[in-house]
């Protein structure tokens, strides 16, 4: 039985109802409430008769196959999420947070807000990344463990770096030395471009002594070494919070580039470079 003789046959028995009711209680009503039981009964009957059909037919087989599937589907993934939590510890948050290093977390955030790189999270970008480098006169006098002569003396790395803090016209400012073995070049950085007897060192690392007193000396210890110096103005005077991401930026890109090369770079995009780096050293802790 399909769909449309249920449904007229469903109406042909409802009309009956109602004029059955209207006839019957303007004479007799107990006969209307026997004709109306008769009638409900006989409507029940043809539903059941539709339910058995459908349950037969092959809407009736899909239906009942499709049920059968999701629950094996469900059974199968509650199975799965068991052997998940046997096999494999779950991590307690507690203790991933322990894992974070504070100071590559907060060098990630100076990147990411264009904050000024305070001297320790240069430090730690160049630690991070494997990169030598001489503190005598960036880190604080307690934590200096060798001299700048003293590295020259006894270090061959093929690249030594030597960031410095000098004073800035506003703010402290850092600027680099960079000693290349192989070539046998002494090369001078300033992001500004200052002539190097323009900067003097600051106190709180380092008696006042010039730029220019300090490549002195670097070339009484390797005097076979030739001095080169930046002259192009890659951040403004008044750019007072990016000095250490021009010498981070220096000193990634001259790994493969020469002095010159980078020394002659213009409209350097060191926003970009900055929220790079903040990323490679994001997904650098997650992996840790």
């Amino acid at each position: 039985m399909n769909g449309i003789s249920f449904y007229y046959i469903s109406r042909y028995f409802t009309s009956n109802i109602s004029s059955d009711e209207g006839s019957q209680l303007d004479s007799q009503s107990e006969a209307g409430k026997t004709a109306k039981k008769t009638n409900n009964l006989a409507l029940k009957i043809i539903i059941g008769i539709c339910f058995v059909s459908i349950i037969f037919s092959p809407l009736g087989f899909y239906l009942f196959k499709k049920m059968e599937s999701d629950q094996k589907i469900s059974e199968t993934k509650n199975k799965t999420h068991k052997t998940v939590i046997g096999e494999f510890e779950e991590i307690d948050p507690s203790k991933e947070k322990e894992n974070i290093d504070p100071n590559l977390k907060n060098a990630i955030e100076s990147l990411k807000s264009r904050k000024r790189l305070s001297n320790n999270t240069v430090m730690k970008v160049l630690d991070h990344f494997g990169v030598f480098y001489v503190k005598e006169f960036i880190a604080p006098k307690n934590e200096v463990r060798e001299t700048m002569e003293s590295v020259l003396s006894h270090n061959k790395n093929p690249m030594i770096y030597i960031p410095i803090v000098v004073e800035g016209t506003i703010s402290d400012h850092i600027v680099l030395f960079t000693i290349d073995r192989p070539k046998k070049l002494i090369e001078f950085y300033d992001s500004q471009g200052n002539e190097i007897n323009k900067r003097k060192l600051i106190d709180d690392f380092i008696d006042k002594r010039n730029l220019e007193q300090i490549a002195k000396k670097i070339q009484d210890v390797l005097p076979e070494y030739k001095l080169k110096i930046n002259e192009n103005e890659q951040q403004k005077i008044l750019n007072i919070v990016d000095c250490g991401a021009f010498v981070l930026r220096y000193v990634q890109e001259r790994r493969e580039r020469t002095f010159e090369e980078i020394c002659a770079d213009e409209k350097i995009d060191i926003k970009g470079f900055r929220k790079d780096l903040a990323d490679i050293l994001s997904l650098d802790q997650k992996s840790a």
